[in-house]
């Protein structure tokens, strides 16, 4: 459910859900890398994005990390410590940059500050849901607000069950699956 809320411009942060500030994230990492403030401060101009060089300062975890789904990412391990303790927020964000390695710790950073673009339209989101679900277009446009919270009850009510068992399919992963519908929608 949230690969379509993504792609369509939602984010995992914003006023109402702080997992951490910028400058939370520069401290941190400055700590975690045992880099002092004002060579993160050079690393930051010279590299130009936060989240890059976030993602550089730290290395690749030694032993590969078990594969963790995007629902979990957000659902069990981001949204439950929005809005709590910083040593709480600061354990959870450390444990994944430790966890992860360098694309995936990239990615991570964009989803954390809001600034994942993946410079895809809205209608070709809907595009590729409505292929996936053999519902037409326009229902899915007409039922798929501006603004929506990812959940399994919405994609229902909006889309039917169609969709819902298409991205539930046990035997398809729904980021691939999504990910296909896209490109073949793209590709017209």
């Amino acid at each position: 459910m949230w690969a379509p809320y993504l792609l369509s411009g939602g984010k995992v942060t914003g006023a109402r859900r702080k997992i951490a500030a910028t400058g939370e994230l520069r401290a941190w990492i400055a700590q975690e890398s045992a880099t002092p403030d004002w060579l993160v401060d050079a690393s930051h101009a010279h590299v130009g994005e936060l989240t890059e060089m976030l993602a550089l300062l730290l290395g690749d975890p030694g032993a590969p990390q078990p594969d963790i789904g995007l629902a979990e990412w957000i659902e069990q391990r981001l949204l439950p410590v929005a809005n709590k303790d910083q040593a709480l927020r600061r354990a959870v964000v450390v444990d994944a940059w430790r966890a992860l390695p360098y694309g995936q710790r990239l990615v991570f950073n964009k989803l954390l500050t809001g600034s994942l673009r993946v410079g895809v339209s809205q209608r070709l989101v809907q595009q590729a849901l409505a292929e996936m679900s053999d519902i037409d277009i326009a229902r899915i446009a007409q039922r798929m607000p501006g603004t929506w919270t990812p959940s399994v009850e919405f994609l229902q009510e909006r889309t039917g069950r169609a969709l819902l068992a298409a991205l539930l399919d046990a035997h398809d992963d729904p980021r691939i699956v999504i990910s296909q519908q896209m490109q073949a929608a793209a590709g017209r």
